[in-house]
């Protein structure tokens, strides 16, 4: 399927080591924003990334149909937020399909990406794309508010 295409693109943009570092970068700077947490907004975005030689953002965008990217798109991202289980049980759990809180926070994310150091990206121009998808989970110890975590 296309996403086997997809990988065949990646493979000959960037390194194991690149990829590895680039997805890690993204999943620890990317939070779940406390807006969207907080009403079980959860959901898959797409960011396609723009960038000029050297690690320059020209451009992130967000969206939430992959189709929407026409680039090679790294491996899934998963952030979790978790919420206390009592909580959940009168939550509607009502996914927001837009997202906008979650694609602001995937394209702050992104534009971090010019921080790292990618041998790749030194003496060319990219475009690629990232897929980022929002869970909830219930928390332990989240029901006590005494409790540190």
């Amino acid at each position: 399927e296309s996403d086997s295409l997809n990988k065949g693109k990646l493979d000959l943009q960037f390194s194991k080591s690149s990829m590895t570092e680039i997805l890690r970068f993204v999943a620890t700077n990317t939070k779940y924003p406390l807006m969207a947490r907080n009403s079980f907004d959860t959901g898959k975005v797409f960011v396609l990334v723009k960038m000029h030689k050297g690690g320059i953002i020209e451009e992130c965008k967000a969206f939430s149909d992959k189709k929407e990217i026409k680039a090679p798109i790294l491996p899934k991202i998963v952030i979790v937020g978790y919420q206390s289980s009592s909580r959940q049980s009168v939550a509607t759990n009502k996914s927001n399909s837009n997202h906008p809180a979650l694609k602001s926070e995937c394209i702050r994310a992104a534009n971090m990406l010019g921080d790292i150091d990618i041998p790749e990206w030194k003496d060319k121009n990219m475009e690629f794309g990232l897929a980022i998808e929002f869970v909830i989970k219930p928390g332990k110890g989240l029901d006590n508010p005494n409790e540190l975590r």
